[in-house]
């Protein structure tokens, strides 16, 4: 078996681990969090205060187990 993802597909799993159940801005290269928080609310205001204007948004699930991809 390989770990290979088909073209196009990032593979989160290492920049989101000890994220989870909190809401995170992903680098514009999906590679790294530059900001997280407890919520969306304090997230963005974290991200204008840094001026981040690049990158994205998401929360990252407690578990994941009942998400079909």
């Amino acid at each position: 078996m390989t770990n290979k993802l088909p073209k196009g597909v990032v593979d989160l799993r290492k920049p989101l681990k000890g994220y989870e159940g909190k809401w995170v801005v992903l680098s514009k290269d999906d590679k790294r969090v530059i900001e997280s928080a407890k919520t969306l609310k304090v997230l963005i205001k974290r991200a204008e205060e840094k001026r981040i204007k690049d990158g994205t948004i998401m929360s990252v699930a407690k578990d994941y187990s009942r998400y079909i991809g």
